[in-house]
């Protein structure tokens, strides 16, 4: 094999490696697209908003009583989080990393909600038959939070 064709095959390998990079990063950016408009259309819509700390620490308060542990503990406000507390039923999709949320169904509302396609990163605290209950891997405790509770 004469080296002139393995330079022509290793450019041309190259080439395809950035092509196909310049495509996912471009279906990436098209999901988070997806992603925000979905999150947005639901604040605008009202069926979600940003939540009170106080109705978290009821929830919290509610869901470790029924034996539910915290996972993480955090020398921070929840203040500057942002949370938030559904309104009406919804349909959750899965959203991943930075574009999850945490989204909290108050008592009255109940299970209102359905996960058709996957929780992705998102986590959801509910009630169910009025038992505090989480969907995902996150309960924490805030500063903010500890003094409301305490």
């Amino acid at each position: 094999m004469d080296f002139r064709d393995e330079l022509k095959r290793a450019k041309e390998n190259e080439r395809q490696k950035e092509r196909d990079w310049e495509e996912m990063k471009r279906r990436h950016e098209l999901e988070a697209q997806e992603q925000k408009k979905y999150t947005a259309d639901l604040v605008n819509s009202g069926k979600i908003a940003k939540l009170n700390p106080k109705e978290y620490a009821t929830w919290l308060v509610d869901y470790i009583e029924n034996d539910g542990k915290i996972t993480h503990v955090y020398h921070y406000n929840m203040n500057g989080q942002v949370w938030y507390k559904a309104n009406s039923r919804i349909v959750i999709k899965p959203l991943y990393g930075a574009l999850s949320f945490n989204l909290l169904f108050p008592k009255e509302l109940g299970r209102a909600f359905e996960i058709p396609d996957g929780l992705g990163h998102n986590d959801i605290y509910y009630y169910e038959d009025g038992i505090a209950k989480c969907l995902g891997d996150f309960v924490p405790l805030f500063d903010d939070i500890d003094e409301l509770i305490q």
